[in-house]
C-alpha cells in the first residue's frame, strides 16, 4: 500500500501514463487493416521524435511509439500546469525540475519516475533507487528499508520448522518400531470390525 503523498502522486502519474499507453495501443490495434497504410503508419510512429523542452499533451491522437531525442531521452510529467498528461522531453538532471517526486531517470522505460524502495519515507536526491530515511517499522540497510520485525519472524519460522521436524522424527520412530505384542495386535484386529 502506498501511503506518503509523494508516492501517491508518483503512483498516480505512473497509472496515467500506463492508461494512455494502453488506450493508444488499443486504438492502433483497432485501426484499418490495410497493410500498406498500416506499415506507413508504423514507420512514421517509429521515426517521429519529440523536441527537447517542448510540452506535449498526451491524448487519444498521440502516437504510442513517439520517443525523445538522444539529447533529452526521458519523458517527464510537467506538474507545474493544471493539465494532466503533459510531458516534456528532458535529460536526467531535468527530471526533478519538472516534478520533484520523479528523481530517477529510468533508461529502460525512457521516463522520469520516483524511486522504487518499499517502506521508504525519503529517497536519495541523486537519481538512484536508494532510500535515505525509512518509514516507522523499517530500518535503513544499504539504501534499502528492511522490516524491523524480520528477526522475530525468522525466529518464528525456525521454531515452527524445528517443531515440524521433531514431529516427523517422532512419527517416523513410531512407524519403525518393532511389534512387541503380536498376540494383542491380532486380537485387536479381530474385534476391530
Amino acid at each position: 500500500a502506498v501511503s506518503s503523498p509523494r508516492l501517491l502522486q508518483v503512483h498516480a502519474i505512473t497509472q496515467s501514463v500506463h492508461k494512455v499507453q494502453n488506450t493508444l495501443a488499443m486504438e492502433e490495434d483497432a485501426a484499418p487493416t490495410d497493410t500498406g497504410a498500416k506499415a506507413a503508419a508504423v514507420e512514421v510512429t517509429q521515426t517521429r521524435e519529440e523536441k527537447c523542452g517542448v510540452r506535449n499533451t498526451v491524448d487519444k491522437s498521440s502516437r504510442k511509439r513517439t520517443h525523445c531525442p538522444a539529447e533529452c531521452p526521458y519523458y517527464a510529467e510537467d506538474i507545474r500546469l493544471a493539465k494532466h498528461c503533459t510531458f516534456v522531453c528532458v535529460n536526467a538532471s531535468g527530471c526533478k525540475t519538472l516534478n520533484p517526486a520523479t528523481l530517477v531517470a529510468d533508461e529502460s522505460l525512457g521516463v522520469c519516475r520516483g524511486c522504487k524502495v518499499a517502506g521508504c519515507k525519503r529517497c536519495a536526491l541523486d537519481g538512484t533507487d536508494k532510500c535515505i530515511e525509512c518509514k516507522t517499522g523499517t530500518e535503513l540497510i544499504n539504501g534499502i528499508c528492511r522490516g524491523t520485525s524480520r528477526l522475530i519472524w525468522m525466529g518464528v519460522y525456525i521454531s515452527v520448522g524445528a517443531l515440524v521436524i521433531l514431529i516427523m522424527c517422532w512419527v517416523s520412530n513410531l512407524l519403525c518400531r518393532p511389534v512387541v505384542n503380536q498376540q494383542g495386535v491380532d486380537h485387536g484386529l479381530r474385534f476391530r470390525e
